[in-house]
Order: structure tokens, then sequence, then C-alpha cells
């Protein structure tokens, strides 16, 4: 089991670690630490940062991702362990205290930190929170349903610097003066603050999403902060801006039709009508999909492609519409694809063959019908089409010269082929399809044509074209 910490500098805290080789001091806010490294990040990089076993052994696997332009500037970023469990009492400390600095750092992109993790004999695994705890004496939980639990790490989300442990219990609920860990444990209409139930406040108080929050501020910290062009996720716009597009809003903001002006988006959609930010499918309501940061809606007749651009724009061919949209010749408008092909009569979008049809292909990320006159080969042109070399036709087709069209109907004639030996006798293989040979001297006297390498002669005083005897 993780090793619980406990006492200051010196005495027990001498015996658990090797103080001659890294310092040890009582960090601001009174909480003894003991230095493990310092990383400089540089800004439009971002970083990640590892602790080993030889850095740390209590923090062993600890990792923090920070995005490229998360942090307002570069910055040198330090790694602490802290020497005194910070859980309240009705936790169990199940791993070590990680401390970041410095203090007050905050990121315009949450970072996502993995810690190591031990749950305590006689607690249940599913109580595993993470306990935050600021220097300026706020405090709180990040409940069980936000980790994401691996082996013995534990990962979640940050947005700035400050103390983290893991924590558990025995299943009892907080007893400890009415506390709570998340808003449920609160009665309606209140939320879960520095451990205390208390009503939301829109005065630079206590918040857990922007909503709560005056118009012109945001929710940093569970505190309301006003917005600034060094903000955070607003991205450098204040909501109340004036706007025309959601564009001008940045990223976690929209643009408020009926009023030009920048609104907050919410978790939930709901609060204030904008979409969701998120970083993926399972942080939107069922039916929505994580789209460039934010919870769409997929289209009604999309399936699960989740496009993002109405069907319906004109077009003249597939390149001007979207991703898994296609161009629809007959009424020169983008239309959705579907996985099955379904409902708008589209083809699927695709990633291999298996997310097709029976009897379609994956090509260029669409669901294709293979060529009706050409088996399973995954044409998608029609033999009969003009050309002028084979480079014109599609796989397993050909050029005529005689005709200039593209021929090798595998349901036409004999099958593919890689050789003349996988062909009947009689045939030879050309452009992977076998055809019948030519009356020139030959094997058949058939009325096809013999294939031939160029550079090499062909019986009867033809010439080799395009690997044929002409």
């Amino acid at each position: 089991m993780t090793r619980t910490l406990l006492g200051r500098c010196g005495g027990l805290v001498a015996s658990l670690f090797a103080l001659t080789q890294v310092g040890c001091y009582v960090a601001p806010g009174n909480v003894a630490t003991h230095y493990v490294k310092s990383v400089p990040v540089e800004r439009d990089k971002g970083a990640v940062i590892s602790i080993t076993a030889d850095e740390s052994p209590e923090l062993a696997g600890t990792q923090l991702v920070i995005e490229p332009g998360a942090l307002a500037a570069d910055q040198t970023i330090t790694v602490e362990i802290g020497l005194e469990d910070i859980v309240p009492g009705d936790l169990h400390a199940a791993g070590p205290v990680a401390v970041f600095g410095p203090p007050g750092i905050t990121f315009s992109k949450p970072a996502r930190l993995t810690m190591p993790y031990a749950i305590p004999a006689g607690d249940d695994a599913a109580t595993l929170v993470i306990h935050v705890s600021e220097e300026d004496g706020r405090a709180w939980t990040i409940p069980h349903d936000r980790l994401t639990v691996e082996g013995n790490r534990v990962s979640f989300r940050v947005d700035g610097f400050t103390r983290f442990q893991p924590g558990s219990s025995n299943g009892q609920p907080i007893q400890d003066g009415g506390g709570c860990q998340i808003d449920a444990d609160c009665p309606a209409g209140q939320m879960c603050a520095s451990g205390m139930c208390e009503a939301p406040h829109n005065d630079g108080g206590f918040c857990t999403n922007n909503a709560q929050c005056p118009m012109g501020e945001w929710c940093l910290h569970r505190v309301c902060q006003p917005s600034t062009v060094d903000a955070g996720v607003d991205g450098g716009v204040d909501a109340g801006a004036g706007c025309t597009s959601d564009a001008d809003c940045g990223f976690l903001g929209h643009c408020d039709p009926a009023t030009a002006t920048c609104q907050w988006n919410t978790v939930d959609g709901g609060l204030d009508g904008g979409p969701a930010p998120c970083f993926t499918d399972t942080d939107c309501a069922p039916g929505q999909l994580c789209l460039n940061g934010v919870c769409q809606g997929s289209n009604p007749d999309a399936g699960v492609d989740g496009g993002i651009v109405d069907a319906g724009q004109s077009c003249m061919s597939d390149n001007d519409c979207p991703q898994f949209q296609i161009c629809d010749p007959a009424t020169a408008t983008c239309q959705w694809n579907t996985v099955d092909g379904g409902p708008d009569g589209g083809p699927g979008g695709c990633f291999t063959d298996t997310d097709c049809a029976p009897g379609q292909l994956c090509l260029n990320g669409v669901c294709q019908w293979s060529n009706p006159d050409a088996g399973v080969d995954g044409g998608v042109m029609d033999a009969g089409q003009s050309c002028t070399s084979d480079n014109d036709c599609p796989p397993f087709q050909f050029c005529n010269p005689l005709t200039a069209t593209c021929e090798g109907a595998i349901d036409a004639g004999p099958g593919p082929c890689l050789a003349d030996s996988d062909c009947a006798p009689g045939e030879m293989c050309l452009n992977g399809v076998c055809q019948a040979n030519a009356p020139d001297g030959g094997q058949d006297g058939g009325g096809g044509f013999l294939s031939c390498v160029i550079g090499t002669p062909c019986p009867g005083g033809l010439t080799c074209i395009n690997g044929i005897c002409q």
C-alpha cells in the first residue's frame, strides 16, 4: 500500500527520505514539502512532466501533460511531495501528496494529471477521490466519476496548480459538520465549495460553472472572476462582446444570434442555450458527439457521423462537401453519408471495409459499392468510360486502344489475377484481369490480345503497347 506521509521535516520524515539528496522546507501555507524536480516549459510547445522512481519513489508514475498554448507564458514548473496528508478527516490517504508550482498557475486548456494510488485495507475502491487543497485555504474533492482509473494509476483534469492527494473511505457518508465532496451531497439549489454546502454566489464567490457567474465573468478554480484577454478557456473574448459568428467568441463561447453577443457555453448545453465544451464524446449528452471541442447533435439523417455542416449546401463534387458528406449529382447539394447507406441514400462514412454494408468497400473514407461489372475489385468508375491510357481506368481495368474505353469487367469474363498462371488455358493476365489471348499465332486462336512486356517483341510483327500486342 502507498505509504502515508505524516509529520514535518525531521523525525519520521527523515526516515522516509534521503534529505541529503534533495531539499526539504515548509512551503507557503505552512505545509512541509520535499523538492523533487523543476522543468522549464515553453508556452507554445507544452510538456509532459514525468516522475521516475529515482526522483521520488512515492510519486513514481506521476505524469502531468500540459497542452501547447495552455500556459500564458514560458514557465518553470516545480514538483514537490507533501510530507503530511491533506485529505479531510472523513477520508483515508490513498496515495502521496503531489505539490505543483508556482502556486496560482492556471491553464487556458485543462492539463491532465496522473498519480499513483493504493486503496487502504477495508476501504471501498469505488470511493476513490482526489482531494485538492489551495494555499489560500480553499479545498474540495474531485469525485470518483470524474476520474480515470487504470491499474494503480488515477488520472484527472486540472485547470491550475495546487496540492493533490488520492483519498478513499469505507463507504460511510461524510459526517464532519455537514461537509460535502460533490454538489450531489448538498440540498437542491446548493453547491459544494471548500467541503461545505452553500448557495452559489455571483459576486466573486464560489461557483461550479460559468452560468453561475455574471456576464463578463467566468468560473475559475470555483470562483467567479472577470473575463480578461488571458483569462483562459474563453479564448480571450469577454462574454457579452459583440459578434456575428461563433468564431468571434473564442473557444467554449458561442454567438447568440438573438442578441449578437458572445455567450458562455455550458457543459449540459442548457443554461445559456449554447453547445457544451468537450474533449471526448463521453463529455456530451446522449446522441451528441464532441466535434472541434464542442458537443454537437448528429444530423437527423446522419447516423453516427456527427457532421456539423447542414446537408443541402450547393456543390459540384464531393470535395465541396464536409467530411462524411457527398455531393448528390441529382440535386447538386451536399447530403449526409450513413454507415448503412440508408436514410439519405448516400454512401456511408468509414475507416475500414467492416464499417460498410455487405458488398461495399471503404474507399477514400466512404462506403462504395463495388463496380457493377467489376465484382469485388472496389472500382468506383463504370467500365466503358473514355480513356487514353490504363491510368485513366479503375483497378483491374485497362484502356482498350481500339475503343478508347475502359474494359476488364470481372463478371463479364474471367476473374482477377496476378500472373498468366492464375488464368484458364488460352487466357492471359492483363492489368490484374484474365483476358483472352489474341489470334496472332498464339495459343488459343481466340479474339483477345496477347499480353506482353514493353520493350519485348510480339509475334506476327505486332508491337507491345500498354501491355498488349497490337
